[in-house]
């Protein structure tokens, strides 16, 4: 688990790769792919704002940059031969996982994923718990306690 993150405080570079990379690993379950969005993530970043600085970034920006590539990702029944899709673990509704990831795997706050994902706490509670639910052994999520009611 990476250490907790203040969403309003920025991150280096180092810790943003960091986290991003954590986060794109789990899903695709493969470190190329993985290592691809992070870069595909960067650079949409740099596109966004050439006078970022990159030893503060907002991870919530960053964010957004890898989710893009993420969400793109086609399900299982939809991919073509070859093709990379999520593991088979987080097949769930991205939303589920992705609140699910960013709790286990980032360390936010069920208050910093409602932000994020634009939605109430207590469906980002729900998610979560299902996730954790629906999880399989090798998942930062299984191990995770489930959420007070």
């Amino acid at each position: 688990m990476l250490s907790t993150l203040e969403l309003d405080q920025p991150c280096s570079i180092e810790d943003t790769v960091r986290q991003l990379r954590a986060l794109s690993r789990l899903f695709t379950q493969s470190e190329t792919q993985a290592d691809v969005f992070v870069e595909i993530a960067l650079s949409r970043l740099v596109d966004m704002s050439a006078s970022i600085d990159l030893n503060a970034i907002p991870f919530p920006l960053a964010y957004s940059c890898l989710r893009q590539e993420l969400m793109s990702l086609p399900g299982p029944s939809e991919a073509k031969p070859g093709e990379v899709v999520p593991h088979k673990a987080h097949c769930l509704p991205f939303p589920v996982w992705e609140a699910a990831m960013l709790h286990a795997v980032v360390n936010l706050t069920v208050s910093q994923i409602s932000t994020l994902q634009g939605d109430t706490k207590s469906s980002v509670e729900s998610r979560i718990n299902l996730a954790r639910q629906a999880g399989c052994q090798s998942c930062p999520i299984y191990n995770t306690p489930p959420l007070a009611a």
